[in-house]
């Protein structure tokens, strides 16, 4: 059906792969040592990500996206510039061999946790020259947990047995690089990514058919690319008029499997879509809505490995309320860093960056995780006001015991006092009485003024201990 969909070979084509993979975002500053060291991994030079022309792109996007060195930047980019030479030979299911070669190697370190491993594959124009091919070869190349048996290092004669799995030579690399990784979805086989995500960017010709006819099949191929699709899987009309379409004869097609742009080139859209330029900006575009839609799906599972979900867990305990408050920081920071509506004053790469976000659940996925959150903050914060009102309310009891203390052993001491004073008052009064006051001297007047005051303060004494009982008993 696609044979008729010749490949323009006089374009720059491209066909990218990106591997995510997971790391502790404690190790970030670690494993940017490791690559600049060349010990574990020499032929690695640090780069800016490898955007060409810049012009479109508002400055705070390019300076998140490491093209200045800065505390700012959210990633930084390795290239490998080694002398391995990556070059195979696969078998396709018509018994054609396609050879090609793995291009253009970088690894990029985000601090959210995330790493992404990009590629390029090249090959011959002459052997991948239309649609079809290019449908059945990628689609093949695409799913690496499936390349076993399909895939030889060129050299090797057909039939030999040094047959590979492409994920195992990319799962080996990162393994020897960064040593502790993890990737999101792993072939049981030696731990291996089953299915790298790709961004295609593809000329057709499409001569002799009609309008309908190309817009039909653009929208196809672009589905097909994208998801990873063969001829003989039926596309429903859903899917198909669900591409998003830039410009004329320009459609694409996002999924969580990977992103494809079909181009048609004509009079116009040859100037903006027919150049390596744009591709570059669609391509740097698709990559940081990876580094999004992955950086939530690393805090989803940190959260499900991190947090029990026994409810009792957090009725019980008020520790995890710290640990929320880190990870909120964490979220927080990038979603203040990352989570922009434009990153272009150009409409197409807008409109493109925005259908990509909606095709990753962008925005879904920052809703769920932060009212997630935020639920069960509050119950800690609830909890932690309950325990910081008891803790108050028992130093107040303690307190008070303590006050309860002090009263009685005040009240005891004065009773003690009063007795001899009483005796001392009760002769004045007689002295009064017999003598009159003419012969008290100073000393009893003190005396007697001393008594009193005595009296009144075991009388104060006596009501204030009865008021705390009182108290305490309500």
């Amino acid at each position: 059906m696609y044979e008729n969909m010749a490949i323009d070979s006089e374009s720059a084509n491209k066909l990218q792969y990106y591997i995510p993979f997971r790391f502790d975002d404690n190790h970030f500053t670690a494993l940017n040592e490791v690559l600049e060291s060349g010990t574990q991994a020499p032929g690695w030079t640090k780069t800016a990500y490898p955007l060409k022309d810049y012009a479109g792109f508002y400055d705070h996007v390019l300076l998140m996206m490491n093209r200045w060195e800065s505390e700012n930047s959210i990633c930084s980019s390795w290239k490998y510039n080694g002398e391995n030479d990556y070059r195979y030979v696969f078998s396709a299911v018509d018994g054609k061999e396609i050879s090609f070669s793995i291009a253009d190697l970088y690894v990029h370190l985000f601090r959210t946790g995330i790493g992404i491993l990009g590629y390029r594959l090249a090959y011959a124009p002459e052997e991948i020259n239309d649609a079809a091919t290019m449908i059945r070869f990628q689609s093949r190349v695409k799913a690496l947990s499936r390349m076993d048996g399909a895939i030889r290092p060129a050299g090797e004669a057909a039939g030999s047995r040094k047959t590979m799995c492409l994920g195992q030579l990319f799962a080996d690399l990162l393994y020897g690089i960064f040593g502790e990784i993890s990737f999101f979805g792993v072939h049981k086989k030696g731990n291996a990514p089953r299915v790298a995500s790709l961004f295609s960017y593809m000329l057709y010709n499409l001569p002799g058919q009609d309008e309908t006819t190309v817009r039909r099949n653009l929208k196809e191929v672009s589905v097909r690319m994208a998801m990873g699709y063969e001829e003989d899987h039926t596309l429903s009309e859903e899917i198909v008029n669900s591409c998003g379409e830039l410009a004329s004869n320009v459609f694409f097609y996002v999924s969580q499997n990977g992103c494809a742009l079909s181009i048609c080139p004509n009079q116009l859209n040859k100037d903006h879509f027919s150049g390596s330029k744009a591709r570059e900006k669609y391509d740097f575009t698709f990559l940081f809505v990876l580094y999004q839609h992955y950086s939530l799906l690393n805090y989803h599972i940190r959260i499900a490995t991190d947090f029990p979900s026994d409810t009792c867990s957090y009725m019980e305990s008020t520790d995890y309320a710290d640990r929320m408050q880190d990870y909120l920081t964490d979220i927080d920071t990038f979603l203040m860093k990352s989570d922009i509506a434009t990153v272009s004053h150009i409409v197409y790469h807008n409109l493109f960056y925005q259908a990509s976000r909606e095709a990753m659940n962008i925005n879904e996925d920052i809703r769920s995780l932060r009212s997630g959150f935020e639920s069960l903050g509050n119950i800690q914060q609830s909890m932690r006001a309950g325990d910081q009102k008891k803790r108050w309310h028992d130093e107040q009891n303690e307190q008070e015991a303590l006050d309860l203390k002090v009263n009685i052993f005040a009240v005891i001491l004065a009773i003690l006092a009063f007795f001899p004073e009483a005796v001392n008052f009760t002769g004045r009064i007689i002295q009064w009485v017999t003598k009159g006051p003419s012969g008290f001297e100073l000393t009893d007047w003190i005396s007697m003024a001393l008594f009193v005051v005595i009296v009144l303060v075991v009388i104060l004494l006596l009501l204030s201990l009865r008021k705390k009982k009182a108290d305490k008993g309500t």
